[in-house]
């Protein structure tokens, strides 16, 4: 048997007024807990433990079963999924991947795009490349975020696999929700967004950005040749508000401000234009982390977060 953490816990942070972390730690109305039982189970037993004593367990059984397809409601929802609305197919940048060996025997970082349009996608592999390829491999040249280092990630990057998963949306950004008092933020008036992975900032604290778990185990899974246990899933949220969240696997992470240069010089880095594996000549841009943007910092944090189950 396993054990593990309320699937509806999450801990979001921000960066407060006086430049150090804050949090809150959040309870969401649902969550989602993925399991692989054998092909021959006919039952399955989840135990609940309101605390640590063995008499306020409360135990659900449900029944798998036998059909070639769930017809169950308990699992009706794993095997259908939220539909979201997206602007096409997906499409797996291998330009941007670092291969370390066999997905089953190293561990594996997967990045998805949420909230960016068609025409928004060399700001996602900016994004990707500066953190991924560039930061946590430990070269600091392209962080906006003063005192921030790599470590440990530049010490491990070397056994890690990326995979990076382009998928556009209909729209770009992500939802902002009303307060539960039905009074926006302030600041941020209400907004709808059709966003590929159904992400949203909090309805209590803004800065709690989440997207559907469900959609990113999907998109990651389906579209590279990692497996459940040893990889973390690191989706990467086109908006401005500062936001993330992370834990169990799963992150969410706001990616902030980005532009174009003309050149390599003042901080821009070169990404290649075309997805394949080695990069064509002279297929390139130049871009770059505006200043003032966080998205390193708050990258690196709730990595750590849904890394360590944290």
């Amino acid at each position: 048997h396993d054990t593990v953490q309320d699937p509806r816990f999450e801990i979001a942070e921000w960066k407060g007024k006086d430049g150090k972390l804050t949090g809150v730690e959040h309870f969401k109305p649902h969550g989602h807990i993925i399991v692989t039982v054998p092909e021959e189970a006919e039952h399955i037993t989840v135990a609940r433990h309101t605390d640590l004593h063995p008499s306020n367990q409360k135990l659900h059984t449900l029944a798998v079963p036998r059909q070639q397809h769930f017809v169950h409601a308990k699992f009706a929802a794993q095997a259908t999924g939220t539909e979201y609305p997206n602007d096409g197919p997906p499409t797996r940048l291998l330009d941007l991947e670092q291969k370390a060996g066999h997905p089953d025997y190293h561990k594996n970082f997967v990045f998805l795009s949420a909230g960016y349009k068609k025409d928004e996608k060399m700001k996602f592999k900016a994004a990707v490349y500066s953190a991924a390829t560039a930061f946590m491999n430990g070269d600091m040249r392209y962080s906006t975020a003063d005192g921030l280092i790599p470590t440990p990630w530049d010490r491990y990057m070397p056994l890690i696999n990326v995979y990076v998963v382009w998928q556009p949306s209909v729209d770009s950004g992500a939802t902002i929700p009303v307060k539960a008092s039905g009074q926006p933020h302030e600041g941020y008036p209400a907004v709808n967004k059709k966003n590929n992975l159904g992400c949203a900032y909090g309805n209590d604290v803004l800065r709690f950005l989440s997207c559907d778990i469900t959609a990113m185990r999907q998109l990651a899974l389906e579209n590279t040749p990692v497996n459940d246990k040893s990889t973390t899933i690191i989706t990467l949220v086109n908006d401005v508000p500062y936001g993330g969240t992370g834990g169990g696997r799963y992150s969410s992470v706001y990616a902030g401000e980005w532009e174009q240069c003309t050149t390599d010089t003042n901080g821009c880095f070169q990404i290649c234009t075309a997805d394949e594996e080695g990069c064509p000549a002279g297929v390139k841009e130049y871009w770059k982390s505006k200043a003032g943007n966080s998205f390193m910092q708050v990258l690196i944090h709730e990595l750590g977060h849904a890394d360590s189950y944290l």
